[in-house]
């Protein structure tokens, strides 16, 4: 009998559509709106697969423009996560003010008080009530962001690429929290990160070209963690 072909390992990217910042209901931050979200651009750009230097082909289901509201991500998330057992899920969201790619860290249960693009607030302040099954007060990321880091300098990207604690509390980490939660009840193994990535240009002068070169070897290098 043959060697014993290696797996395939499953990842799932996810993007979000355009969204409105509000401060209100009806208080619009224009400034801080993303019309065009680089997380879905630079996604659409990523290839079918990728592999990985162990020879180990990872393939990557890419789901981008997920609508920016409260319930209907964290519909999204219980209903992305239960598809398949994947062994990497990497989160992608705008950050407008932050020039470079931002690896998050950590996910907060509470603390949500801005309205999403629709207008609409959280039920509360927290993903999951207080009590839920699985809700603790935060989450980490079990991969190791500052090894990432130190991985993406050493590739070209110095200064470009940075780890972070402070997601933002927005519908970013409302849904890392969530996408945390599920893979923490699954019990699979699965690795969660999010990415804040800039909009285009910016004092950086990126690309969702570049972006997705930068994104591809973020994932190559935590598949290899899996």
């Amino acid at each position: 009998m043959g060697d014993a072909q290696p797996r395939t390992l499953n990842v799932l990217l996810t993007g979000f559509g355009p969204f409105t910042v509000r401060r209100g209901q009806a208080d619009i931050d224009n400034a801080n709106s993303v019309p065009v979200n680089p997380s879905s651009e630079l996604i659409r750009l990523l290839p079918q697969s990728v592999t990985l230097p162990s020879g180990t082909t990872a393939a990557l289901t890419r789901v981008p423009d997920l609508h920016v509201s409260y319930e209907g991500l964290k519909d999204d998330v219980a209903r992305l996560y239960a598809q398949k057992e994947w062994d990497l899920v990497v989160h992608c969201g705008a950050a407008s003010r932050r020039p470079q790619i931002c690896v998050e860290l950590l996910a907060r249960r509470e603390g949500y008080t801005l309205p999403d693009t629709d207008g609409n607030y959280a039920a509360s302040s927290e993903v999951y009530a207080a009590g839920t099954q699985g809700a603790e007060e935060s989450f980490r990321t079990a991969l190791d962001g500052e090894a990432l880091v130190a991985h993406l300098d050493s590739k070209g990207w110095a200064g470009k690429v940075r780890a972070s604690d402070n997601a933002g509390l927005y519908l970013c980490e409302w849904t890392y929290y969530a996408g945390l939660r599920q893979a923490a009840l699954q019990a699979r193994g699965t690795k969660v990160l999010f990415l804040h990535v800039p909009v285009e240009g910016g004092e950086l002068l990126w690309t969702h070209k570049a972006m997705s070169e930068c994104v591809e070897e973020i994932v190559r290098w935590c598949a290899g963690q899996v």
